[in-house]
């Protein structure tokens, strides 16, 4: 099991430029990191794996869709640092594979006490989606 290495510091903004249809089904909330933050878990090898998200970097937060945030917002405290090691790794493709990065993503939610059924629930949807 992994370990968040820092605590995770962010100030919420509101995008400006936002397509209507992207606005209709994710909304325009974002958060920009103000500090590094980062994660360490071990790969299928047992080596020892960092994941850093830089300060400066900007998130949704979850790219969950509009019609199922009764379940789940985007922007959710408590699960928000799973989201932004996922986002992570998504965008740097070329050092993490998709099952590594989904992986990492349920270890993650687990982590921060999501209920296992949830858990399960929200990564099948990021690893389908």
């Amino acid at each position: 099991m992994g370990q968040f290495t820092s605590k995770l510091q962010k100030k919420r903004y509101y995008a400006l430029k936002v397509s209507f249809w992207r606005w209709v089904f994710w909304g325009r909330k974002r958060w920009v990191l103000l500090a590094d933050f980062g994660y360490e878990t071990f790969n299928k090898h047992g080596q020892k794996v960092e994941i850093i998200a830089p300060a400066g970097m900007i998130t949704d937060g979850g790219t969950v869709p509009r019609i199922i945030w009764w379940y789940v917002k985007p922007g959710y405290r408590k699960f928000f640092p799973a989201y932004v090691i996922h986002d992570v790794m998504r965008k740097n493709q070329v050092k993490y594979t998709r099952q590594f990065a989904d992986d990492t993503f349920l270890e993650m939610l687990l982590a921060l006490g999501a209920k296992k059924d949830k858990a399960l629930n929200m990564y099948f949807a990021v690893s389908k989606w």
